[in-house]
């Protein structure tokens, strides 16, 4: 993303240059193998063609976050 974005700058999105500028980085950082798995997994017409939310759910939980939600609640429940 970071290679696409410093060389579109102020360029609209395009997204077959956005597409090919990925494939092109899973391919040059990656062997055979990999950029195969990789390139096969990835469903461009559900990321980009189809309404809704990602097709893909990311998880950005952490033991720090989880950590931070128990003593937030252990003060709620303790009334400060």
């Amino acid at each position: 993303m970071r290679k696409y974005i410093l060389g579109h700058a102020l360029e609209s999105v395009i997204t077959d240059d956005l597409r090919l500028s990925w494939e092109d980085f899973v391919e040059d950082n990656y062997n055979a193998t990999e950029t195969n798995r990789i390139l096969g997994a990835v469903d461009w017409d559900a990321w980009i063609y189809q309404p809704g939310l990602p097709p893909v759910h990311l998880d950005f939980t952490t033991v720090e976050s989880n950590s931070s939600v128990a003593l937030a609640d252990a003060y709620i429940q303790l009334a400060g």
